[in-house]
């Protein structure tokens, strides 16, 4: 994995976030969930924070803390305006991202001047910025908003908006 900056997609057999609209690319059998950019390393910002940091670190682990609330038992908790998680519930969506998704990148210099253009041609449903006229958009909302509320301590696990 290239330590420059770039674009990266997160993919995923379609059905693996239920009710999460991922059809088949056409060449593989996997859905793309989403898009995301990396300024400096893509490298680290993989590695690092998509795959090891905290929820209040990651747009992408914090979405997909959001969808998988009640499958891992997740108790998201509030710290200094961040929603995070505890250590062990971190390694347990560490090891589910291992499992099911995929990852692809592409080198480029200054990736910023063409994510929202490559976000709209390829509809990820995961990315809410950009991405404003998906159908799936107010769903991730709604999932989002459960999750932060759960850390505020409302709602029960496995309950929606």
């Amino acid at each position: 994995m290239p330590g420059g900056p770039g674009l990266y997609a997160w993919w995923a057999t379609p059905g693996v976030l239920p009710g999460v609209p991922a059809a088949a690319h056409p060449s593989m059998s996997l859905g793309l969930l989403y898009v995301g950019i990396a300024g400096t390393s893509l490298r680290q910002r993989i590695v690092r924070q998509h795959l090891a940091a905290n929820t209040g670190s990651s747009t992408f682990r914090f979405t997909l803390a959001s969808h998988l609330l009640a499958e891992g038992g997740l108790t998201p908790f509030r710290k200094g305006g961040k929603v995070l998680l505890p250590p062990a519930q971190l390694a347990w969506l560490r090891h589910w991202q291992v499992s099911y998704l995929h990852v692809s990148w592409v080198a480029r210099p200054d990736p910023a001047e063409v994510e929202a253009a490559v976000i709209a041609a390829m509809e990820p449903p995961l990315n809410g910025d950009d991405n404003a006229n998906h159908p799936y958009r107010q769903r991730l909302r709604e999932l989002r908003a459960a999750f932060r509320l759960r850390a505020d301590g409302g709602g029960a696990i496995g309950t929606t908006p």
